[in-house]
């Protein structure tokens, strides 16, 4: 099913719900422009003081209504050709009202966000808007009044139906919440979408009686963090049912696939070949599902090519701010080459003692206080003693 806002385009379903989400819960006026079809939508708010002849949730021909047409599409080659945000002052009834403009790619198409604001909100909004960071400017009982073009792509990005799903992370305390002692809030907030994590700070803003929320992606910072920690050659995220999630990039050369994506595949199409051992995957899901945890576990694994792997596993939690579990950060360690000079010394060590044990003269280790240690079955056939009874005694 699709939408025709105009001439010579067509907005999938998805994407026209996408942007009629993005702007439907924002308080101040907003709208998309569909530059190719000429076409615009717009919030209730845009409705009741912009346009009043224009009706919320619904495509409109820009050609049918003159008193805006010239307006949106000034706005709109002017946001065409920027590289960040466009921003101009109209007369709406008598009201200086400031318009912003800024490109939002979605579904292979290019759209423009216009938001209109006056009074406080166009002073604050100057500020607030040319932000690199994701900016929320958030009213005292939880509602989104604005937010910026990084905030917008950020929610996107992650799935979710807009900016004000920033602010309600599933399974944490909201950023803001209604009757919430401003002034009681932390000065830094981390919050994680899924995998991706984002550390907020705020900034009360008194006219508007509203706080501005500046977000800043701590994902990589945290998955160098946890590497430096464990000396990690890979990590794999998972969800809170044990669903792979991500892996970075070292895991997928660690298991010896091309990319992160043929990993992703693989492990999902068969997670058993990737253990020596079926046990040991039972057992690391019910210590996950246990809350056990797991810390330093050597597991033998296989590669594409199965060939050995020797690693060792760390798992944590992830929980939100309330508690509830969200997934699990597991940080892998190529322990192959330790484990095989292990094994070597082992070897030479078993060589060695059948050696000492088959040997026709009596061999004998003595410690430092001259107890015995080691004993061949030479010396048992010639001092008529077996090992177990001779081990720890004295031989002088």
């Amino acid at each position: 099913m699709t939408n025709k806002p105009g001439m010579g385009v067509i907005i999938s379903s998805n994407a026209a719900g996408t942007l009629a989400a993005l702007i439907g819960h924002l308080r101040v006026p907003s709208g998309v422009y569909d530059p190719i079809g000429e076409s615009l939508l717009v919030n209730a708010p845009w409705a009741q003081t912009i346009s009043p002849d224009l009706v919320d949730d619904t495509w409109h021909k820009i050609d049918t209504h003159p008193e805006i047409a010239q307006n949106i599409r000034e706005i709109s080659a002017e946001a065409l050709n920027a590289v960040g945000y466009f921003s101009r002052v109209d007369k709406i009834d008598g009201r200086d009202v400031q318009f912003f403009a800024w490109q939002l790619s979605l579904s292979g198409q290019v759209f423009i966000r216009i938001i209109a604001l006056q009074d406080a909100d166009a002073t604050t909004g100057t500020g607030v808007l040319i932000s690199p960071q994701p900016v929320l400017v958030v009213e005292r009982d939880g509602g989104l009044r604005f937010s910026n073009k990084a905030a917008e792509q950020a929610a996107l990005e992650m799935g979710l139906p807009g900016a004000l799903s920033l602010t309600k992370p599933s399974g944490q305390r909201a950023l803001i919440e209604d009757g919430e002692n401003i002034a009681d809030w932390d000065d830094i907030r981390t919050v994680h979408y899924g995998q991706r994590i984002y550390q907020w700070q705020r900034m009360p803003l008194p006219t508007q009686d509203a706080i501005a929320l500046f977000g800043q992606e701590r994902t990589r910072e945290e998955s160098y963090r946890r590497a430096l920690e464990h000396a990690v050659h890979g990590i794999i995220d998972l969800a809170a049912d044990g669903t792979l999630t991500s892996v970075n990039e070292e895991a997928a050369t660690l298991f010896g696939y091309d990319n992160v994506r043929e990993l992703r595949q693989a492990y999902i199409a068969n997670s058993e070949k990737f253990y020596a051992r079926a046990e040991d995957l039972r057992d690391l899901r019910r210590d996950l599902v246990s809350g056990a945890g797991i810390q330093a576990r050597d597991i033998e694994m296989r590669r594409q090519d199965g060939s050995q792997l020797w690693v060792r596993i760390n798992a944590t939690e992830i929980r939100g701010e309330g508690g509830s579990l969200l997934g699990y950060s597991v940080t892998v360690t190529d322990i192959t080459k330790s484990r095989q000079a292990e094994y070597d010394l082992r070897r030479r060590q078993e060589r060695y003692r059948a050696l000492v044990q088959t040997a026709g003269s009596v061999i004998l280790f003595l410690d430092s206080e001259g107890r015995i240690l080691e004993y061949n079955r030479e010396c048992e056939w010639t001092f008529g003693f077996s090992w177990m009874e001779a081990a720890g005694a004295e031989f002088l």
